[in-house]
């Protein structure tokens, strides 16, 4: 049995590839609750730096508060703004410049005292980072029963990452190429931002850059492809691992003598 595959390779090759996805599930947290996927840390209004960003949740983020200046009335408090908490009645009106600036140039709403609706790639954004989560979690719990599913719980835990691997492709491809995002990256962008008196109202000429969860969803990429290419790696071997501890365990309690048959001594 010496050089064979019973000394847990393979399981520990499996148990690196459910820490690796504990890893990106951490890094997923971030994603989903921050909303730093395009930021500026640094941005300047005003004579005030602000760190302005937007995230697949959070549609708009300040961290201080400033006079609004040319394009709104009144004061922008720091604050922090989902997608869910805009709706028709300010986001499709003309009573600031948000419709013209924001939700009527980007598909937020289809007409002054119309509907408002997330636009597609906002949707499949927050879809995709959703599922990237869920097929994450499953990958995680199918690669821990290692030992009592063996090879068909590691196959299935590489196919739900992978699955999670693809989620992340989507996730940053479409900061990377919509028409919102690409806009804010090249300054001539808008974001969505309350006034003191409760008026939704559009930070015009923006520029951010690709933000700390941005690169965390490039990372989980990374970390799910070792943790599928680990596990199918563990999962073609696994099951001739464990037959032969299994043998070498058999062999060992039948020996009278306290060895193997090739010579080799059972310790105590």
């Amino acid at each position: 049995m010496e050089g064979g595959l019973n000394n847990g390779k393979f399981e520990s090759i499996a148990h690196s590839a459910s820490c690796c996805n504990t890893l990106a599930l951490v890094l997923g947290l971030f994603v989903v609750f921050s909303p730093f996927y395009l930021w500026n840390s640094e941005y300047t209004y005003a004579g005030t730096y602000n760190r302005v960003a937007t995230g697949p949740f959070i549609v708009s983020s300040t961290s201080e508060t400033f006079n609004c200046g040319l394009w709104c009335v009144g004061v922008i408090d720091a604050q922090w703004n989902s997608f869910d908490e805009i709706n028709s009645d300010n986001a499709c009106t003309n009573d600031t410049n948000i419709f013209t600036e924001w939700s009527g140039k980007y598909g937020f709403c289809d007409s002054i005292g119309g509907t408002y609706s997330k636009p597609t790639e906002v949707k499949v954004l927050q879809a995709f980072v959703v599922m990237l989560m869920i097929f994450l979690i499953l990958g995680s719990c199918a690669g821990c029963s290692v030992r009592s599913s063996k090879s068909k719980g590691l196959f299935l835990a590489a196919g739900l990452t992978f699955v999670s691997m693809i989620c992340s492709i989507v996730a940053f491809s479409i900061v990377a190429s919509s028409e919102w995002y690409t806009d804010l990256r090249n300054g001539v962008g808008s974001l969505p931002v309350k006034n003191n008196v409760g008026q939704l109202t559009a930070m015009t000429s923006v520029k951010l850059y690709y933000g700390p969860a941005y690169i965390c969803m490039i990372i989980i990429f990374l970390v799910l492809l070792i943790s599928t290419c680990n596990y199918c790696a563990a999962a073609k071997y696994i099951d001739k691992e464990y037959e032969d501890k299994f043998d070498l365990d058999q062999e060992s309690s039948s020996s009278p003598t306290g060895e193997y048959a090739d010579g080799q001594v059972v310790m105590a």
